[in-house]
């Protein structure tokens, strides 16, 4: 994906935001019908499996000795914070 202009940057976000402010109502709804392990179980996957479908054209490899610093540090950053904050 080339430079965005700025319309298309504009588009972008107000798409992003409406997906977003979608998802709790959408959610609400539908932990009426099923419990909410269920419906994680089910929301995970599909959630992977669009990324996945969006990822794929723009693949390209990872040069992980390059790059392990920031690949690694968001996720153990975020397990310590969420392990520090545990009562």
């Amino acid at each position: 994906m080339g430079k965005l202009s700025r319309t298309q940057t504009i588009l972008l976000i107000i798409f992003l935001v409406t997906i977003w402010g979608i998802n709790w109502p959408l959610s609400k709804f539908a932990l009426k019908f099923t419990p909410p392990v269920l419906f994680s179980g089910i929301r995970t996957p599909l959630g992977g499996m669009i990324l996945l479908v969006a990822a794929v054209p723009r693949y390209k490899p990872l040069n992980f000795r390059k790059t392990w610093g920031s690949t690694c540090s968001p996720p153990c950053l975020t397990s310590f914070c969420t392990m520090a904050c545990k009562p």
